[in-house]
């Protein structure tokens, strides 16, 4: 059986999306993916851009060390193929 891989967020647009990926192991960047469409039900997009965001400052990560835990968000981007 196979889990929800994120939630479209933002701005969308009749051909591209972003969603918050929940499953950063299972999306990788060329895959196919399906998308729920409250009028048009299932469609083919595929994803085309990842990208990880923390809350790490670029001096917090100079002083941090290797073993340092910090939050990340992982956001990718959607494009409807049909």
């Amino acid at each position: 059986m196979r889990r929800p891989l994120g939630t479209i967020f933002g701005d969308t647009g009749a051909l591209r999306f972003r969603f918050a990926v929940t499953a950063p192991d299972l999306v990788r960047q060329g895959d196919y993916i399906k998308v729920w469409h409250p009028t048009d039900g299932w469609v083919l997009s595929q994803v085309v851009s990842i990208r990880r965001l923390s809350d790490l400052s670029f001096e917090e990560a100079k002083s941090a060390g290797a073993f340092t835990e910090i939050e990340e968000k992982v956001i990718a981007e959607g494009l409807v193929i049909g």
